[in-house]
Order: C-alpha cells, then structure tokens, then sequence
C-alpha cells in the first residue's frame, strides 16, 4: 500500500511539473488586426510578452471555379534591421491613472533580432525568406481569396541594455519583374515595415522583459495626445498600423492598399462522338500546347478527369508554362480533362492550342469544337473533315492578362466528332453496266462484220 502511495505521489508530482511545461509554451504574440500587441487592459498594466511576434505577408489569389491552386516556385525574402532611433512617441493619457500622456523617444533596435518566414502554417519556418514551392496551394475564388503567410520575428537574441521603445525596420526584396516571372501581380503595399518594441525592466537587476509591439507603415513620430496638444504630422492615424504586408486603407494616405495577386484559369478538354458506337470506347490522340514566355517560374498544375468511355491522361510535369505541353493526352466519347491553375500571365497574355488527331483506319469524322461559346456560326467555322491520320482543327484559346484579368476563367473547349461514311457513288453504279454492255455490243458488231468480209473474200 505504502509503495502504491509512493508511485501515486510521483505520478502526480510527475503532472504538475509537465502541466507548468505546458503553460511555458506560450504561443507566438501576434500583431494582427490593428498591429498591436500589449494595449494595457487596465491603466498601468504591462503584461510581459513572448519574446517572438507574427507579422503577415498575403497574397490575393483568383480563379472563377477552383477552390485552390497550387502556387508558383517563388521566393520572398526578408531582413530585419536597427530602425531609427530619437523619434519621439506619445501614448494615449487613458491608458494610465491618473490620466496623462507618457512621452519617450525611440532607440535603434540592437542585434541579434532575426525573422523567418512559414508557408506551412507555421509548422515550419525557413530563415530570412517564405519560401514558396509547388507543394504550397493558395486558396482562390472569383473575386480573390486572402493568402496570409507568418513573419516571426525573434528577439529572443537580443541582448536589451535599458528600458525604452527599440524601433526595427523590416524590408521584404522581391522585384516586380521577378513577381511576373511567378505570375504574380505587383501590388501597391509597400515594403518596408517598422515594429517598435516595448522593453520594461525586469524584477531583478539587470532583467529586461518585452511587454508590448507595434507595427506600422511609416517611420514617423507617434503622438496620441488630444489634437489640441498633438502635433498634427505626428498623429497615430500618419503611422498606418497594420499586421504587416497585407492589404487595407492606408491612415496616411486614405487609399486602398492592394496586396499582391495570382490570376489562374481552368480549361476542360471534352470529347463526343456521334454515328459511330462502335468507336464510343475509343481513346482519340489529343495534344496541348500552353504558351507564355513571360512566366518562367517552375509551375504545377491540378487535374480531373470524367471517364466517360476512357481516358489516358498523365499529370503534366511541373514547369514553366511554355513547357507545360502534353502529347500523350487520350480521351474517348463522353471523356473530359480539365487543367487546373493555369497562370493568366503579367504583361503577356497566356496561350493555349489544342488539336485532335483521328488514328480510325479508314475512317472520316466531320470534327468540329465549341470554345466558350454555343453560337452554332462560330462552331460551324471550325468544321473540317479529318480522315485517318489527319488533325483537326487546332482550337486557339488566348486569356487576356492580369491587368485586363478575363472574369471567365473557367474554359472550355468541346470537340465533337460525327462519323461520316463515303456513300455508294451512285452513277457508275447505274451506268456502268450498260457502257460495258454498249462496248460488248460494239466488239460483237465489228467481229461479225469481219468475219462476213472474210466469208466473202473466200
């Protein structure tokens, strides 16, 4: 009993130290919303804060149909730096008792603060950079889905020498041109942002200890006193809070700030065949070529597929557009594919051919296709018989570029194929018996009158 006592005490003894492990792990502080972390609940209350917060990158992703796309192989990189020191900074007087505006100026932030990026939802961080690969998938709808990608900044590696407001600058480098590379369109959010940190001392000399974070757009004095006190340049609204990187209505300005932008398209590849039954399970030769010599970025394409009366249809292997081509694509009666994600392209629009080769010995379809449309004269144009080893048609398929972005993302281009049988030609069927007749005739005559002359002559 006494042993059974001893363990249960362990045990529980055994709890407790991992139940306080538990609450040690606090999770990263946030800057999102109004890019603040720390406001005092109460006046004069400082909660200690972890020494790592989150600012945000986001990517605004477009496609009419699809509920996500995979994302281009591209990089974002990041650093964080001293900022500017001797700015001076007036809080709000409600946020102590009695009520007055406590004034201090910054100081340069010190080394050993780092940043790094996840694009995994914070399961993983890379350092200095997000890191964005085919394996990463942007959530999308018709009128752009927000993308938002953690910053973690660190100060767990700086070494505070006072009390103070420390000021940080953080830069996002990634040129326009190597956003279109990407497919990505350029933005109006700046890039650069600052955070200024709260250090408080600790309960023991030499103990410093952060208790609040903010982040903003501009490197601007900060003054929340009452406008008659206020210097008005400096006011709070001038600094344009925010949660990092992302879209909203710039204080400063009283403009939009957009975030930058992936424009994708879907186009399905439908077969029908009509007259011929026999050939419904047929899988008809089809080739793709995709065309956009502007976004070189490794690119990775989704796929369904309907089987309808079969289909062979391999995924592309991820490349640059250009070179997202298929050859080897097979669909049969009632077969479709749709490619999924495809970039609409920055300055140069993206382009997509398609044709059909008909591999029937002996055989000749009427083939014809439908892009986008159901008018019976512009599906008429495409009408071209195609015997055996002949390719339709090629369906031309063009979408306009991000700064003109086509709202129909989703295509489709529909080929149909009408047996066509070479009828009985009818007239020598007819004719031709009485010609040979007619030539018999003559043969007949000319031997009889031959042998008539010889009789004679005898």
């Amino acid at each position: 009993m006494k042993n059974i006592k001893k363990i249960g005490a362990l045990l529980l003894a055994l709890v407790m130290v991992l139940s306080l492990s538990a609450t040690a792990l606090a999770e990263d502080a946030t800057l999102s919303g109004d890019g603040i972390v720390g406001d005092f609940t109460t006046p004069d209350n400082a909660e200690v804060q972890e020494g790592t917060v989150l600012i945000y990158k986001e990517i605004k992703a477009y496609n009419e149909d699809a509920n996500s796309v995979y994302a281009p192989v591209v990089d974002f990189t990041y650093t964080i730096a001293p900022g500017s020191p001797d700015k001076d900074i007036y809080d709000i007087k409600t946020a102590h008792d009695p009520q007055t505006n406590v004034h201090v100026q910054t100081k340069a932030g010190l080394a050993g603060a780092t940043i790094s990026g996840s694009v995994d939802n914070g399961t993983t961080y890379v350092a200095n950079k997000l890191a964005f690969t085919n394996s990463v998938e942007f959530t999308t709808s018709a009128d752009g889905a927000s993308n938002k990608y953690p910053l973690k900044l660190d100060f767990s590696g700086v070494t505070w020498t006072d009390a103070g407001v420390y000021r940080y600058v953080v830069t996002e480098t990634i040129t326009a041109a190597d956003k279109k590379l990407a497919g990505i369109a350029d933005g109006t959010v700046s890039e650069t942002r600052y955070v200024d940190v709260y250090v408080k001392r600790g309960d023991t000399a030499g103990q410093y200890e952060i208790y609040g974070y903010t982040c903003f757009a501009y490197d601007n004095k900060i003054d929340a006193r009452d406008a008659a006190d206020a210097v008005a340049n400096d006011v709070v609204a001038k600094a344009y809070k925010n949660e990092g990187f992302v879209a909203g209505t710039n204080t400063n300005t009283n403009a939009a700030e957009t975030a930058d932008a992936y424009y994708t398209f879907d186009l399905t590849i439908s077969k029908t065949l009509v007259g011929d039954a026999a050939m419904n399970s047929h899988k008809f030769p089809f080739e793709v070529d995709m065309t956009n010599a502007s976004v070189t970025a490794t690119i990775k394409l989704k796929q369904t597929t309907v089987a309808g009366g079969g289909i062979t249809a391999a995924e592309i292997a991820p490349a640059a557009v250009s070179n997202l081509d298929k050859t080897d694509l097979e669909i049969a009666n009632g077969a479709s594919i749709t490619y999924i994600g495809i970039p609409v392209g920055i300055d140069a629009a993206t382009n997509v051919k398609v044709k059909e080769k008909n591999d029937v010995v002996g055989t000749t379809y009427e083939s014809k296709y439908a892009l986008d449309t159901t008018d019976e004269d512009t599906i008429n144009a495409t009408r071209k018989n195609i015997a055996n080893n002949e390719y339709s048609n090629i369906a031309d398929l063009t979408i306009s570029s991000a700064n003109a972005h086509d709202s129909a993302s989703a295509h489709e281009i529909a080929f149909t194929n009408t047996l066509r049988l070479i009828s009985p030609t009818g007239v020598a069927l007819r004719v031709a018996p009485f010609a040979l007749i007619l030539v018999g005739g003559i043969f007949l005559l000319i031997l009889a009158r031959r042998r008539r002359e010889e009789a004679e002559e005898a």
